[in-house]
């Protein structure tokens, strides 16, 4: 009021436009400041507004739980209770002092009181981070449940004595944590004890403290263990998966699919990639409870685990199957059927849970031992200690291929984290050699047996493959058509009797070996030189090359035996046919001898001739034939030889014969007959003419 007079006074209108703006970026300044100090205040978690009406402040959470604990049925706070004990003393003498002790405490210290709880009436940020590492007085005796669920200040007398009284229950340990207690009873807890926890809330904030320790180191190990096939790395779980990028690049990979991102760095891009993501886990049907993408761009540690197990258990865990398991069973307790059936049969060991059963390691070591026997001695294993056997588990699953998502210290704890266990287990299901469901495969207690038996059909196949690439081999015939025949025969009845059951012998070793394969791979077995389908491929097509090469050989030698077997034939042919001449030569020349010695003139004299004639000619043809059996190496060509010699010899004796026959009877010879007989036909012709 005294400014705008003030401006009305002044008679300028230059001067007072100028003071009006001065007094409107005055009022402006003042509006931003008050604006920001709200805005720092509701940071803080304080209620400007109530601060100014009520005169104490008090957090909306604050009064919410305190309604939460009223209307649930949970104790009232120490002044109520004082009240009901100030009551119940007036009926019962006996209970009266504790009331009187109450009540007679000195006005000072009463004011005293009230100054320091609305002095502490709000729990600063600073006293949780000293709470995690304060010390835990562990109970002496009795049952640890049974201490954790006492009332949360052990200094308040009264209120266990109205608790015992009562028979009310008490709320369990997370219900009397700091953020969950009114404010008048965090007050009172910091000013009777100087800390807002009991032991028992220490306990249950260090073990949780703890589990997300475990958890965020193995699902870091786990993420980055995808990660490495697009060249990615996450170093702090929480603050890297912000930018929602790592965390698309992860779903890219398990899935195979391609998502799309925004590039930009502003906190609109990250939420939009984390929703990203996010919309594509719903679209797989993936249930997510109470995660906004803000959760995760904000680094919530809670939200961020809880997130990453959802995509564990979808991508890794439930894709798990096991022999004999029912519908309704859920992933992890197929996982837990599949543990048992691995562990079956080693004494002392049984797996019933992911938590307690696992602290010692021998389960670890024993479902390796069921792989690979030769990588693990569980005589080793049962004197060891358990950070020596978590230890020696964990580097030999790391040779097989497995990643040390878990350390010896993280295992051996008094209950384990079951999430970083589950994650670690079904690792090594899917690093283990699993028999395909409802397909053909070898389990691992049928290994060495099927592997016996694939080493003796290789061995006996090789033997017998080798034994006829021997025979194949041989290049030495015999002469004898017949018996070359009979070889020829062998040789096809080889190949058509022989040949196809060991193809499918063969491909019986093939066929057993894609079966072994995964467990030469897994490293089980020790696929020895040799042993390789393809090398019995190798011995196999020496074998074809053999055959082809005998069958080479074999062909032209049966047709070059044939055709000398044609020639033998026709010299045996024409032997025959040339001595049946001789003999016909030799009585018609006996017919003339007899007619000579009767004085008679002889007749057969031409006839004769030209059966000497026909068996020469005979002869010469016998002569070239022979020549060809003797260099074609026949088996009976000594024997032609020697019966076509027999025939030269006996056609040169009836010549000679012949001669000295016709000679005695003063007759012609032969020579002088053909000219005689030339003659008459000429002188006939003549005479004709």
């Amino acid at each position: 009021m005294i400014a705008a007079a003030f401006l009305v006074l002044l008679r300028p209108y230059s001067i007072q436009c100028a003071l009006f703006l001065l007094l409107l970026l005055l009022g402006t300044i003042a509006t931003i400041v008050f604006f920001c100090c709200w805005h720092r205040k509701l940071q803080k978690g304080r209620h400007p507004m109530k601060s100014v009406f009520s005169g104490r402040s008090r957090s909306r959470d604050a009064v919410l739980r305190s309604h939460h604990f009223r209307s649930e049925g949970f104790r009232a706070s120490p002044r109520h209770l004082r009240r009901r004990v100030a009551a119940a003393a007036a009926a019962r003498l006996e209970e009266v002092k504790p009331v009187v002790e109450v009540h007679h405490q000195s006005e000072q210290e009463t004011s005293v009181r009230k100054r320091r709880i609305k002095k502490s009436s709000r729990v600063q940020p600073e006293f949780y981070h000293s709470v995690q590492g304060a010390s835990i007085r562990r109970p002496s005796s009795g049952n640890a449940s049974y201490r954790c669920s006492m009332s949360s200040s052990a200094d308040f007398s009264d209120e266990d004595d109205f608790s015992q009284k009562s028979g009310s229950a008490s709320p369990a340990p997370g219900d009397t944590l700091p953020w969950n207690l009114p404010k008048h009873e965090r007050s009172k807890r910091k000013i009777q004890g100087g800390s807002v926890l009991d032991p028992a809330e220490r306990a249950v904030l260090r073990i949780a403290d703890e589990r997300d320790k475990v958890q965020k180191k193995t699902f870091t190990k786990w993420i980055n263990q995808h990660l490495m096939k697009v060249r990615k790395h996450v170093n702090d779980l929480y603050e890297d998966l912000r930018d929602g990028h790592n965390l698309i690049s992860l779903l890219e990979v398990l899935s195979g699919d391609t998502l799309p991102r925004e590039k930009g760095r502003m906190r609109f891009h990250r939420l939009q990639n984390v929703q990203i993501a996010l919309d594509y886990l719903k679209r797989r049907q993936v249930k997510l409870v109470n995660i906004r993408n803000d959760d995760i761009t904000d680094g919530n540690p809670k939200l961020t685990l809880g997130l990453i197990w959802t995509i564990i258990l979808h991508f890794q865990i439930s894709d798990i199957h096991v022999t004999g398991e029912s519908e309704d069973m859920s992933a992890k307790e197929r996982l837990l059927l599949w543990t048992q059936q691995a562990t079956e049969g080693y004494a002392g060991i049984r797996c019933e849970n992911f938590t307690t059963c696992w602290r010692d390691g021998k389960l670890f070591n024993a479902i390796i031992h069921k792989y690979r026997p030769d990588l693990i001695d569980m005589n080793t294993v049962a004197v060891q200690s358990n950070l020596a056997n978590l230890e020696h588990a964990f580097y030999v699953a790391e040779k097989i291929g497995v990643i040390r998502l878990l350390d010896p210290e993280d295992v051996d704890v008094s209950s384990p984290d079951e999430k970083s266990v589950i994650t670690y287990v079904s690792s090594l299901y899917d690093a283990f050699p699993k028999v395909p469901e409802g397909g053909e495969g070898i389990g691992a207690n049928d290994v060495e047996v099927k592997w016996i038996e694939y080493q003796n059909m290789v061995n006996y196949l090789i033997q017998w493959i080798r034994h006829h690439v021997t025979t194949m081999s041989e290049r030495t015939f015999p002469n004898n058509p017949v018996e070359l025949k009979a070889l020829y025969n062998q040789y096809l009845q080889f190949k058509e009797t022989e040949i196809p059951p060991k193809e499918t012998e063969k491909s019986k070793i093939k066929r057993l070996y894609k079966l072994l394969e995964i467990w030469i791979e897994f490293g089980r077995i020790k696929l020895l030189q040799g042993y390789h389908p393809n090398d019995i491929e190798k011995e196999w097509g020496k074998l074809i090359i053999a055959m082809l090469e005998r069958e080479k050989a074999l062909r032209p030698e049966v047709e070059r035996l044939e055709m000398l077997q044609q020639i033998a034939n026709r010299v045996q042919r024409d032997s025959v046919i040339c001595e049946d001449k001789l003999i016909l030569a030799r009585n018609a020349l006996q017919s003339d001898s007899k007619r000579l010695e009767s004085g008679v003139q002889f007749q057969n004299e031409a006839e004769i001739a030209g059966y000497i004639l026909e068996c020469e000619n005979l002869l010469r043809q016998h002569v070239i034939d022979v020549q060809i059996l003797i260099d074609g190496k026949y088996y009976q060509a000594e024997q032609l030889v020697q019966r076509v010699a027999k025939l030269r010899d006996e056609i040169m004796a009836l010549r000679n014969e012949c001669s000295s026959v016709y000679s005695k009877g003063r007759m012609l010879t032969t020579e002088q007959t053909k000219l005689m007989i030339s003659g008459i036909t000429q002188s006939l012709n003549s005479g004709f003419a």
